[in-house]
C-alpha cells in the first residue's frame, strides 16, 4: 500500500531538506510505529479468546490498521530512495 501525496508535501510535512533526510524521518517514525505493534501483539496474546470476542475483534482491526500505517511510510521511503520529485 503507498501512501498518497506528493513528495513535495511529504519533504514539507517532514520539514526535510534533502531525500536522505527524508528517509531518516519516515525510517524513525516507522521504527516507531514498529515498536508500538510488537507491544500490541504482546498484548493481545493474553486476551485471545476474551469472552464474547469483541476484544480480540477490535484488537485485530487495530494491528491490520497500524501495519497499513507501518507499509504506507515504508512506500513513501521508496519512493524517496527511488528518486521520484513532484514539485508543486
Amino acid at each position: 500500500m503507498i501512501a498518497g501525496g506528493s513528495m513535495h508535501e511529504w519533504y514539507r510535512f517532514l520539514d526535510a531538506r534533502s531525500d536522505d533526510e527524508a528517509v531518516c524521518e519516515l525510517m524513525r517514525h516507522s521504527g516507531r510505529l514498529e515498536l508500538v505493534y510488537d507491544e500490541l501483539v504482546k498484548a493481545c496474546r493474553g486476551l485471545n479468546y476474551s469472552p464474547g470476542g469483541d476484544v480480540d475483534g477490535a484488537l485485530a482491526v487495530a494491528r491490520a490498521t497500524l501495519g497499513e500505517a507501518i507499509e504506507m511510510l515504508d512506500g513513501v521511503v521508496c519512493r524517496f530512495r527511488a528518486g521520484e520529485h513532484e514539485m508543486a
